[in-house]
């Protein structure tokens, strides 16, 4: 059925203004409100698990004085062994905890769903081989991984490299020295820890709200939508839910079952410019968000072309001029401009954190790739941290407009950017020897067979034309300093744009020549 009267329009104008989206390019269609019984279900699983924590202090008793069991490391095994089997087979010591989630209310289910929850934990304390070195007393350095070396900053380990790694695409690690290992913090080098052994359950939660028309015939109005899990706890919270089922399945999961009415109004609309048409579903009073169309996908499409396109393939010296548009794009958009503005420290708690977590990179070291490669994968680990951490902000700033997919592709494609503004291809360096060499010969020639003032200053100004005519991408890199520094968005703008190369070379150029002439003359 139709209602004019509803106040979905309004709100879904307001939401798409709220993403810059102009009111006069939105197309709305008929509203449609329905019916509808809402059906929520969880099901609460139980898995066995054990934690190790080493003990900083060492003590040895309890707070009452007695002296605390210390096990050895087989011991310790055969606690967790039984323990493990017990908590398995055991459904009474599961019981407690369900019988606590049937006199909660959804909305408060599905909040403790999201936490981390340990039921009938069982600990013990034992001495056995430190689990970082494994006794050996050093470990892996984190900065490298154990390889002795790290990729270029400047080149990134682009084909050709650079100057800072000799062509070789990675230097020296700054941390071991190349040594590849360094002491282990965790035993203080002593190779023996003493370690809490927490065994216990997890137990975690699969949530599932659906629902199902009062009248069939108003399935021809309104789509049958999934609802989206970004919404559940809105709509949690707005219906009046009543529990109709709670069991035990055949696998010891604990089910929940609970439904509620309400009336959901749906609205159709499209967006000039774009041929597709979008759905928004709201229910309740207080018209929650039942399905969020992720219409932002379309709108920068275009962009996240463009990005992978100049990351990518335009490399070239000529291409800084599509680099500084992109990145005068980027950061008059606001939801980038913040994505920008807060890169360099995301990328750095994200190193620091690898930094602290030395086993997250064990995982590169067993890869039968080249040296190369395998610091490529930890560079792209990184990458990939920092990626999920710029989605999670862009889809939040765009009110879930975005979906989860495309925003992780488009902050990737961000960050390659970034990295690729300092990359010029080898054969800027080939086209810079050439032209210095050949600028060299010339003046020689001039000089040994035409030496006179004239000649003297003739060759100086060729040589500064020629260095400025070379440095063209030197002013361009500079256009594009100047341009990062006018958004305000990466503060220490020398990590990603290497803007003094072209200018040492000019420099380089230049002073070859005057020494040509200096020796020649002298040598007359």
């Amino acid at each position: 059925m139709e209602n004019k009267d509803s106040d979905i329009v309004p709100r879904v104008r307001k939401l798409l203004t709220s993403v810059d989206i102009a009111d006069d390019k939105i197309i709305f269609g008929n509203t449609v409100a329905a019916a509808v019984k809402l059906k929520f279900s969880i099901l609460w699983g139980f898995l066995p698990f054990s934690k190790d924590t080493v003990c900083k202090n060492g003590a040895t008793t309890n707070p009452d004085g007695s002296e605390e069991v210390i096990l050895s490391d087989e011991q310790l095994n055969e606690f967790e062994r039984e323990h493990r089997k017990a908590l398995t087979e055991g459904v009474e010591i599961k019981k407690p905890f369900c019988h606590s989630l049937e006199e909660m209310s959804p909305k408060d289910l599905f909040a403790l769903g999201n936490q981390v929850n340990r039921i009938s934990t069982r600990t013990a304390k034992g001495r056995c081989a430190c689990p970082d070195c494994h006794g050996t007393k050093k470990v892996n350095c984190s900065s490298c991984s154990g390889y002795g070396v790290i990729l270029c900053p400047s080149c990134q380990g682009k084909e050709g490299g650079c100057q800072r790694c000799n062509k070789t695409g990675f230097i020296d690690c700054p941390s071991c020295h190349k040594q590849k290992k360094v002491a282990c913090k965790k035993c203080k080098t002593t190779g023996i820890v003493t370690i809490e052994r927490r065994v216990g359950l997890l137990a975690k939660s699969y949530p599932d709200l659906s629902f199902e028309f009062d009248r069939a015939e108003s399935c021809f109005d309104i789509p049958n939508v999934k609802i989206q899990r970004d919404c559940y706890d809105d709509i949690l919270g707005e219906v009046e839910f009543h529990l109709v089922g709670a069991e035990f399945t055949e696998n010891s999961a604990f089910r929940l079952d609970f439904t509620g009415h309400t009336v959901v109004h749906y609205v159709s609309f499209c967006i000039a410019g774009h041929d597709t048409t979008y759905n928004y579903m709201v229910c309740g009073e207080n018209f929650r968000p039942m399905s969020i169309p992720p219409l932002l996908d379309d709108i920068y499409a275009p962009m996240k072309a463009r990005l992978n396109q100049i990351a990518v393939k335009e490399t070239g010296a000529l291409k800084i001029d599509n680099k500084i548009s992109l990145f005068n794009q980027l950061s008059q958009d606001r939801f980038f401009h913040a994505l920008l503005k807060s890169y360099e420290s995301n990328f750095d708690a994200v190193t620091r954190k690898l930094k602290l977590e030395t086993a997250s990179n064990s995982a590169y070291i067993t890869k039968r790739f080249s040296l190369k490669s395998k610091l490529e994968s930890i560079v792209a680990v990184r990458k990939d941290e920092v990626a999920d951490i710029m989605a999670n902000n862009l889809i939040s700033s765009t009110r879930f407009l975005m979906s989860h997919d495309f925003a992780k592709e488009m902050a990737m494609a961000v960050i390659e950017f970034i990295h690729c503004l300092k990359y010029r291809s080898r054969r800027v360096a080939k086209v810079w020897d050439f032209v210095t060499l050949g600028a060299w010969f010339v003046t020689l020639l001039l000089m040994f067979f035409a030496i006179n003032p004239a000649t003297m200053i003739i060759c100086v100004v060729a040589g500064i034309i020629t260095c400025v005519v070379n440095s063209l991408i030197g002013t361009k890199i500079l256009k594009l300093y100047e341009t990062i520094k006018y958004t305000r968005t990466l503060m220490n703008i020398s990590r990603f744009i290497d803007f003094n190369y072209e200018i040492m070379r000019a420099l380089v150029l230049l002073a070859g020549i005057v020494i040509i002439e200096f020796v020649v003359l002298n040598l007359k």
